[in-house]
């Protein structure tokens, strides 16, 4: 701006020293003060586009400040809505935490409940197999007689042959009954009511033993102990005084079976009767 003081002042004074020239000077300076005139238009022309562009800069700049404080904006609400989410994740990270200690507790309570069942199932399995082996037969060989028997049959019949071992006479002839009782049909029927009829000849049952007794021999002739039975009849009759009986008895005995061992015992008992 003092540029174009210093020029206009200039301007207006070579317009002073002109009036003082020729016609010729005159208009030789008129036309340097034209070139002088253009090139100050050209010059204010130019510092006018220097202004507008300093102006439109600081527009730029101004719009720029205020993008970048909008955008500061967005980045605050978004850093907001971000420490949002943090507190809502961290939420949401507690609960699932407490769910899966609840989880964890329910499922160390079902392995405990799945060990309990696999114990229950295991006793379970073995009552299953024990009730099979007893409804399975089993072979027995008995006296040279092979038959096939139950499990609680085969227990009973050795429980009331134990009894009979150790002198218990009573529990011994509940025990045979029972089991003829159970199982009628018994391959350890013959056994049982030998054991039973010398039962009740040991408690001095003489009468009932001589009817088993006799039962015995009309039901299994031929069985292998019947000299045993032959000589335990003979002598049930002499307790109860029928001495004709028992003699006829041990005569039977010695002649059918004269080799074994009840016989040796029946013929010393006929020395005795004479």
């Amino acid at each position: 701006m003092v540029k174009i003081l210093g020029i206009i002042l200039l301007f207006a004074g070579q317009l002073a020293h002109a009036a003082l020239f020729s016609d010729d000077e005159a208009r030789l300076a008129i036309l340097d003060l034209r070139k002088t005139v253009e090139s100050m238009r050209l010059e204010i022309s130019q510092l006018q586009q220097q202004r507008v562009q300093q102006n439109n800069s600081s527009q730029q700049l101004l719009e720029g400040s205020v993008r970048i404080r909008e955008d500061l904006d967005k980045l605050q609400k978004q850093i907001d809505q971000l420490g949002i989410a943090l507190i809502s994740s961290q939420t949401s990270m507690d609960k699932d935490r407490r769910e899966v200690q609840q989880l964890r507790g329910e499922l160390e309570r079902f392995n405990y409940s799945y060990a309990e069942l696999q114990k229950n199932l295991a006793l379970l399995d073995k009552s299953v197999q024990d009730r099979v082996r007893k409804l399975e037969p089993q072979k027995v060989l008995l006296d040279g007689v092979e038959f096939n028997a139950e499990l609680d049959e085969k227990r009973l019949f050795e429980l009331a042959l134990e009894y009979f071992r150790n002198s218990k006479y009573s529990e011994s002839i509940y025990a045979f009954s029972e089991l003829l009782h159970k199982y009628p049909r018994s391959g350890y029927a013959v056994q049982s009511q030998f054991w039973r009829a010398n039962a009740r000849y040991a408690i001095k049952d003489y009468k009932t033993s001589v009817d088993e007794l006799r039962l015995f021999l009309q039901t299994y002739p031929n069985n292998s102990r019947a000299p045993e039975v032959l000589l335990t009849l003979a002598n049930a009759y002499s307790e109860i005084k029928d001495l004709k009986a028992s003699k006829k008895l041990l005569i039977e005995l010695v002649d059918t079976y004269p080799q074994s061992e009840s016989a040796k015992l029946a013929q010393e008992r006929l020395r005795t009767l004479k």
